[in-house]
Parts: C-alpha cells; sequence; structure tokens
C-alpha cells in the first residue's frame, strides 16, 4: 500500500508595504509614492483614481499632475509566481483654497485697556490662527490657544488681526481685523455688593448647610469659604457643605465683577447641633388626631343599638291605638256573643253637700 500523500499549503501571495506617500492634506498637485513586496522580488501594478492598473515595476510611481483639488485614491498591488497579492490604498486630499478667520468675541469700542480679549474661528475644521496686535507688533505669532488677551493697554486706537492656515497649508492672505479705541476713563474700579439670600437656621440641628447669595452687578462669579478654609469659586446658584461637626461655623462669600473688582466678603454665622431632640409635632396634627380616635372607646355598637330600641318603642307606640281601633270596629259589625255581656262603665254621680 503506497504511502499517504502529503498535503502542503499553497505558497502566500506577496504582500505589498508603502514606503512614501503624499501628506493627507496637501496643496501640492503632484504626488510620488514609494513601495516594496514581501516576498521581495515581486512585480507591481499601480492604480490612480478611476484608470485602470498599470505596470510599475520600478518599487515607485509619480503623477505628475497637476492633480484637481479634491480627494484622490491611490492603490498599488503585487504579484508573483503564487497569485496577485491584495492592493493596498491611500486617500489623500488636494487642497489649494484658503481658510478664512472670524472674530467670535472682542472688547467694546470704545472700552479700557486693562484687559482686551479676543476669541475666533474659522471655515476650515482644524485650522491654526496666527495674530498681531497694531501698531505694537509688527509680525504676526501664532495664537492657537485662545483667548487671545492683551493687558494694560494705553489709551489709543489698536487693530487686532488674525489670519487662519489650514491643514493643506493655505494661508489666509488677508487677515480678519477689528479697530477700536482704548479709553482707560471708562475703567470700572467699583467693586459690587455681596448678599447672602438664605442660610441655615441658627442653632441648626442638621450637618447639612446650605446658602445662596447675589451680586450688585450682573455677570459677576463667586468665591466662598467655610470656617478657616480657602476662598474658591462656588457657582453663582448657590452652594452647600456636608458632614458639619457640631459647633460655631462662619461662611464666607465674595462677588468679583467683570472689570475684577471684588467686594468684601458677606459674613454669615450659625451654630449647628447634631444632638438636639427632634422638633415635637405641631398641636393638633395628624398624628395626635389619630392617636385621639385609637384612644376613644368604642362606642359605636351600643349607640346602635340604643338608636334601634328606641326606633322599635316609637313604632310599637304608633301600631297600638291602630289595632284597638281595628278591634272596636270588628265587634260593633259583630255584635256581642250570646253569653257575653257589654260592660257599661259605671259613673259615679255627684254628692251635694248641704252647708
Amino acid at each position: 500500500m503506497p504511502p499517504p500523500a502529503s498535503c502542503t499549503p499553497p505558497a502566500p501571495t506577496p504582500i505589498t508595504l508603502l514606503d512614501s506617500k503624499p501628506a493627507s492634506f496637501t496643496k501640492s498637485t503632484d504626488a510620488t509614492f514609494a513601495f516594496h513586496s514581501n516576498p521581495a522580488g515581486a512585480s507591481f501594478e499601480c492604480r490612480l483614481d478611476r484608470l485602470s492598473f498599470q505596470g510599475c515595476d520600478l518599487g515607485s510611481v509619480t503623477y505628475a499632475g497637476p492633480l484637481s483639488e479634491g480627494t484622490h485614491n491611490f492603490r498599488v498591488r503585487a504579484s508573483n509566481a503564487n497569485g496577485v497579492g491584495a492592493p493596498v490604498s491611500f486617500v489623500w486630499t488636494v487642497d489649494l483654497t484658503a481658510p478664512v478667520a472670524n472674530i467670535t468675541s472682542h472688547p467694546l469700542d470704545p472700552s479700557p485697556g486693562q484687559s482686551a480679549s479676543f476669541r475666533y474661528g474659522s471655515n476650515e475644521g482644524g485650522s491654526k490662527f496666527e495674530c498681531r496686535l497694531s501698531p505694537l507688533e509688527a509680525a504676526f505669532t501664532s495664537c492657537d490657544t485662545q483667548p487671545q488677551v492683551y493687558s494694560s493697554l494705553a489709551d489709543g486706537d489698536y487693530e487686532f488681526e488674525v489670519r487662519a492656515i489650514d491643514r493643506a497649508g493655505n494661508v489666509q492672505s488677508t487677515a480678519t481685523a477689528f479697530p477700536w479705541t482704548v479709553d482707560n476713563s471708562l475703567l470700572d474700579t467699583t467693586p459690587p455688593d455681596t448678599a447672602i439670600l438664605s442660610k441655615p437656621p441658627d442653632p441648626s440641628g442638621s450637618p447639612v448647610a446650605a446658602f445662596t447669595y447675589s451680586s450688585s452687578e450682573p455677570g459677576s462669579r463667586f468665591q466662598c469659604k467655610l470656617d478657616t478654609g480657602n476662598f474658591n469659586s462656588c457657582p453663582s446658584s448657590g452652594t452647600s457643605y456636608t458632614g458639619l461637626s457640631s459647633g460655631a461655623h462662619t461662611f464666607q462669600v465674595e462677588s468679583v465683577d467683570p472689570a475684577g473688582n471684588a467686594t468684601g466678603s458677606a459674613t454669615g454665622a450659625f451654630n449647628v447641633d447634631n444632638h438636639a431632640p427632634a422638633a415635637p409635632a405641631p398641636v393638633g396634627s395628624l398624628d395626635d388626631r389619630q392617636r385621639q380616635r385609637d384612644s376613644r372607646p368604642d362606642r359605636g355598637g351600643a349607640e346602635q343599638g340604643a338608636a334601634r330600641s328606641a326606633a322599635q318603642s316609637r313604632s310599637q307606640r304608633r301600631r297600638a291605638p291602630d289595632r284597638q281601633h281595628h278591634q272596636n270596629r270588628a265587634f260593633h259589625r259583630q255584635g256581642p256573643k250570646p253569653e257575653q255581656t257589654l260592660a257599661v262603665p259605671k259613673v259615679a254621680r255627684p254628692v251635694e253637700l248641704g252647708l
């Protein structure tokens, strides 16, 4: 009997690897690709967009173009005696259009020069930015971090400029600008007033304390502290503290207006007694009325029985004359029986007394 034939798996087809390619976004209208195969020694075919595969056995290919603006797709595949391997593809975008920046927030015109803040965007996602403040700055500098803030500006006329640079490297040719006048006589130096609107009762039997507060200037921010802690930012809607120990506590809150003026803190002192007895239930509460009802004797059965007895007695008294009347009528219709004599009541005569 001949030995069984051994099963040998087929040799794998070659794998293609890209060595170099264009950037994913580029303003170049030509493209060069380099590649190799594993195992080496394979032949290659390349294809651009919807064109047919064509031989590219030198391990590289260049498309001089000019390529049109938009998205392109390159594919390359390797082949040898074992067959044709799977193609490798690369997609990239040719972008020839410069982006445009837009300023989304800026100072009032005129406004004091204590702090001038700017925010901006671009009509192309992923853009970077460069800024310049004239006449103080001659050149544009990177300003990707926002907001862009200029402080302590002297009185005078200024112009803020920003330009966008997209992912392909196209630079906005004419920067977007905002001119304005700095007038430091408009500077707000008056601090706002801060008031505590609500706080815990004093004394409090709860380890939780909640506070609300307000500022006389809209747009103010708040800082709060409890006891010996530090001032920290707190919500404008109010703040609360938990796990308070028994004893005296002091809450403080201050407001800072948009110009940076901070008011003196408003203070709320209170005491916590975590061992205080629970407050008694109010007089006439639902619990009291329920206990009173529960403690009353059950007189319902006796009262109902007495009422039924009284009703039966009244009914019997009403029926008694009716029965007597019917008996008398029956007697007159039938007449007295022979052996019966009609009893006539005797009437006593009056006695005359001689005087």
